[in-house]
């Protein structure tokens, strides 16, 4: 059994013990941002609102910038990982291998998150050769789901694209892994989502040892999901309180180099400083996360703004509904172990 997780136990602690104030050193990932431009319009995307924009901008993260940050994060910092993906398509950005280049190179596992669309064959050759170890995807074997969800998106070419990533990492050898969100299971019976993620494994069969399929749970991030697009998201119906892990065990930071407590703040709403400016160890228990972390602490959600928004902790997340399911998830997942 690999006991390396236990590494990172320490992070799990703190969230169970419910610190506000907490030291540097492990910590589970860091999502950062190459671009927050995307060249699809899903309907379950804040992304897809006119206005995503209007706070942050658009652009796109420089190599050098790039290099300073994770350099500034690693000072203090031992992340398991770096997730190159946080509001646009980052295989938008050209220098995406030299991202994740630089951070195998510190010894760190790199991957991302991408609707696969610009996947070519040597796109795809390009990326294996830069180090990258994960590639996460939203997909279902139903075309016209897949097309009416994934506005903008051609199911033939996502599924092609992510067949030439796989046959390339096959062909080398590599250890990699394709984590595709079953998009068709939303609100779907268990049944109907295990049906669907069985045909859906099936379009996969020759790549087994590299993909892991799971159903996905939309919740209501920045007030907007395809269950609320019409803003009538009703509060009445908040039940069992969770606290959300997010401000304990990630550090997220955006094209321009601020930090946010959340992957889902998209539009940087709540931003707790920058790492061009200040260093992560004084931004990382700054007053700013400190606050985020003591009202979530107190079942007080409706003090941050950008949790006022958010239906996960009354309806859990992908990483569960309580704290055992939530580090369970964090330690013992298929990926984590890789």
């Amino acid at each position: 059994m690999n006991f390396s997780y236990l590494k990172y136990a320490k992070i799990g602690m703190n969230y169970l013990l419910k610190k506000t104030k907490l030291p540097a050193g492990k910590i589970m990932g860091l999502t950062i941002e190459t671009t927050n431009i995307c060249n699809f319009r899903c309907v379950y995307c804040p992304q897809s609102d006119s206005k995503n924009h209007f706070i942050n901008g658009k652009g796109f993260m420089k190599l050098e910038t790039y290099q300073k940050i994770l350099d500034n994060i690693l000072t203090d910092f031992t992340p398991k990982f770096v997730s190159l993906h946080r509001d646009g398509e980052p295989l938008l950005n050209k220098q995406l291998e030299k991202f994740i280049e630089y951070t195998v190179n510190k010894g760190i596992k790199a991957g991302t998150s991408s609707n696969c669309s610009l996947l070519t064959t040597k796109r795809a050759e390009s990326l294996i050769a830069s180090g990258i170890s994960f590639i996460t995807t939203d997909l279902c074997a139903d075309k016209d789901i897949y097309e009416k969800l994934r506005v903008g998106g051609k199911w033939e070419t996502a599924y092609k694209a992510m067949i030439n990533i796989l046959s390339e990492v096959k062909k080398r050898g590599k250890c990699f892994q394709m984590t595709i969100i079953d998009i068709s299971t939303h609100g779907a019976s268990y049944e109907i989502a295990k049906t669907n993620m069985a045909k859906l494994e099936a379009l996969f069969s020759d790549y087994k040892e590299y993909v892991f399929i799971t159903d996905v749970f939309f919740h209501n991030a920045l007030g907007e999901s395809i269950e609320t697009f019409n803003g009538n998201y009703d509060k009445s119906h908040k039940k069992h309180y969770t606290l959300c892990h997010h401000p304990w065990v990630h550090i997220v930071v955006d094209f321009q180099g601020n930090v946010v407590p959340c992957c889902r703040d998209l539009r940087s709403e709540y931003i707790c400083g920058n790492l061009i400016h200040d260093s992560m160890k004084n931004i990382w228990n700054s007053k700013r996360f400190i606050d985020i972390r003591k009202a979530l602490s107190e079942k007080r959600p409706e003090y941050i703004n950008i949790c006022s928004k958010c239906d996960l902790p009354y309806r859990g997340s992908y990483a569960g509904k309580t704290f055992l399911s939530k580090i369970s998830s964090l330690f013992f997942s298929k990926w984590m172990k890789r």
